[in-house]
């Protein structure tokens, strides 16, 4: 994904989350079940200032030239506008392609009644929502946020000590 290369993310399900593609100076994670809805909103507050935040998102794939689409239920929560979608290519698995949709133009209340519908229990999907300077991964048990800016990521850390996970820190 070219919107993806300026984090040095490789968007694909058969890769590593993007946390573990980058290391602790640019990232920092959290436990989904320990935040509360106050502390979520004020977390994406300070990482997308910006009105201009779009997603990623697998949305099917295609098996012998037949689109197999994934119920993500993001309809429900985020209204699709700016729909489009991108096939590509699995790695070691030529004749299957990944269907990626791609929406613009959100803001910080779509990303937070997305990540809300997923500590409510909606089922997950592989999905990154990004400005210019910052991803956000989120899946059923954390919430972990990309920037190549490591002052934004210090300011987190110092922000939300007692929230952030520590356990691959060093890593």
């Amino acid at each position: 994904m070219v919107e993806l290369k300026k984090f040095n993310i490789d968007f694909t399900p058969n890769k590593e989350t993007p946390y573990f593609q980058t290391n602790h100076h640019k990232r920092i994670r959290f436990i989904l079940d320990k935040l509360t809805l106050k502390n979520l909103k004020s977390i994406l507050e300070k990482i997308f200032k910006t009105k201009s935040i779009q997603t990623i998102f697998i949305s099917g794939y295609i098996f012998q030239n037949k689109n197999i689409y994934v119920k993500t239920g993001i309809g429900k929560v985020i209204q699709l506008k700016n729909w489009q979608e991108i096939t590509e290519h699995l790695y070691h698995t030529p004749d299957v392609r990944v269907i990626l949709t791609k929406l613009k133009k959100l803001n910080c209340t779509d990303v937070y009644n997305y990540c809300f519908s997923i500590k409510r229990g909606t089922p997950e999907s592989y999905i990154v929502f990004y400005s210019d300077d910052s991803l956000l991964y989120v899946n059923s048990d954390v919430i972990d946020i990309i920037s190549n800016n490591t002052e934004n990521i210090q300011m987190l850390k110092k922000s939300f000590k007692p929230l952030y996970d520590t356990y691959y820190e060093h890593n």
